[in-house]
């Protein structure tokens, strides 16, 4: 599947669903993300939640899921809150495997796993992360990779939910960013109320 192709499918994801969960969020992610790839066709699309560990030359990594077509492994799915530079770098180890030729995609879901202080960090996705898929993308230019930042706002939360901070952050925005060749090459901003098409460049 082709990034721009991604980025506008992405629209039909159920973010409605991650404006309305609270917390680090991160298996719920994971699996908006799936529904996301098998809801688009129920025939041929299927997923390994869990991925076995694959590459060789970049290092053994094993990614969240694995996205398929007709049985064969064509994309790749990490979602991550704190770690955000390495699990970029994973995507080298992905695209270098042999044992998954047909490897077309990587989707990387960045997040803020909670809020600091007052208020957000301002975007999702921290620069060290971005460079690293930019550097990804430029050494594989036959795969595209698509970034999608949440960034949360604070908000009030009732005592029993509070937790250093840990339940206060509330969904703000989803968007998300095709790096191909090396480049950031389009943008998308997508609805959290419901499914509905996206808006960008």
């Amino acid at each position: 599947m082709e990034g721009t192709a991604i980025l506008d499918s992405l629209a039909k994801a159920r973010w409605h669903v991650a404006r309305r969960t609270y917390g680090n969020s991160h298996a719920t992610y994971i699996g908006m993300l799936v529904d996301w790839w098998v809801s688009q066709d129920v025939v041929r699309h299927s997923a390994l939640d869990g991925s076995p560990q694959f590459g060789r030359s970049e290092g053994k990594a094993a990614p969240d899921a694995l996205l398929c077509s007709d049985g064969i492994a064509v994309g790749v799915i990490e979602v991550e809150g704190n770690c955000q530079e390495d699990k970029a770098g994973k995507f080298a180890a992905y695209f270098a495997d042999q044992t998954v030729p047909n490897l077309q995609f990587g989707l990387l879901l960045l997040y803020e796993s909670k809020l600091r202080r007052e208020e957000s960090r301002g975007r999702a996705a921290s620069l060290a992360a971005l460079n690293e898929v930019a550097s990804v993308s430029a050494k594989h230019p036959s795969k595209d990779i698509v970034v999608v930042e949440l960034s949360k706002y604070r908000m009030e939360r009732p005592a029993w939910e509070s937790s250093k901070g840990y339940y206060d952050g509330a969904v703000g925005d989803v968007k998300a960013c095709l790096y191909r060749n090396g480049g950031a090459q389009g943008k998308r901003t997508y609805d959290l109320h419901g499914v509905g098409s996206p808006s960008g460049d």
